[in-house]
């Protein structure tokens, strides 16, 4: 900070700006290359990967302990072998474990090395391939340090917007504006990479992509008005599916043999129905994503995230 009370310019470079465009590399669009490959672009990021790692499982601890979570074994037994199905065929070098959250909300979230998803979301799936694609989709988060970035991303404007609109004489609700523009901009670039690197994961696992597509529609609310839209943090439904559509014919080989199904779904699913009745909403503040800056607990843990909005 010099002398007038602004900060430096080259702080400002630092800080995140409107995500770029999507600009594939040649190792993005190569299935081979899963595993062994770079999908985070480089730039800031406040945390290493091995820090990252420690405060998913404090933030998850913290989480389990306040939240409804389903401890049925044998329902979290058949999600754990789909979900190292997926994981053993993506880009996460961290180990993923699963939570199911007891509530009838159709969400799925992620903290570094877990995936956390709702009763009411597992009963939304037809079939395992449409169950693997949903963790593919967080696992995806996973591999691409969605958190961390996130975190990064989110400090910047609440740490210097308000210093700027001060010096300025800017209003408070101009910067809560700026802020929610950035991360929601941020978000949706996140969210459209968890599809296009999901996709891959689920093809290379051996699932039948379509069932990508089917479970993306199955897990979308029937409809939402404009402002729910602008504020959502995914892109449109017919732009997320055009999308996938798009990767699947151009870059992922045509095959025969896809597994759509299996016995042990089945039987999932009659756990699941056998459960006692859900909760109606016992999260209430919701999954939060990324942490925000403030001194409120229970909101740090993980960004809501509902599957899709038209």
């Amino acid at each position: 900070m010099d002398g007038s009370g602004l900060y430096d310019c080259s702080v400002f470079d630092a800080c995140p700006r409107l995500p770029p465009a999507h600009k594939r590399s040649k190792s993005d669009r190569d299935i081979d290359a899963i595993g062994h490959r770079q999908i985070v672009n480089k730039g800031l990021i406040f945390h290493s990967p091995k820090k990252e790692k420690e405060e998913g499982d404090k933030l998850s601890a913290v989480f389990d302990h306040v939240s409804p979570i389903v401890r049925d074994q044998p329902i979290t037994d058949y999600l754990e072998r789909v979900a190292q199905r997926v994981a053993g065929n993506s880009d996460a070098t961290v180990p993923i474990a699963v939570r199911v959250v007891d509530s009838d909300k159709v969400e799925a979230s992620t903290l570094p090395g877990y995936v956390y998803v709702t009763r009411g979301l597992l009963l939304k799936m037809q079939n395992e391939g449409e169950l693997a694609s949903i963790l593919a989709r967080e696992i995806a988060h996973t591999a691409l340090r969605t958190w961390a970035r996130l975190q990064t991303i989110g400090f910047f404007p609440q740490t210097f917007i308000p210093t700027i609109q001060q010096t300025n004489g800017g209003s408070g609700p101009v910067g809560a504006e700026m802020n929610s523009f950035l991360l929601i901009s941020w978000e949706r670039y996140f969210e459209t990479d968890a599809d296009y690197f999901g996709v891959q994961y689920v093809y290379k696992a051996g699932y039948d992509t379509d069932c990508f597509l089917s479970a993306i529609q199955n897990a979308s609310p029937p409809d939402s008005d404009k402002v729910a839209k602008a504020y959502s943090p995914f892109p449109p439904l017919r732009e997320r599916l055009k999308d996938i559509q798009g990767e699947i014919s151009e870059i992922l080989p045509k095959r025969g043999g896809a597994v759509v199904s299996s016995p042990e779904f089945a039987e999932f699913q009659e756990c699941l129905h056998s459960l006692p009745p859900v909760q109606s909403d016992p999260m209430s503040k919701g999954l939060h994503r990324a942490p925000q800056v403030d001194t409120d607990p229970m909101p740090k843990l993980l960004r809501r995230d509902p599957q899709a909005s038209d």
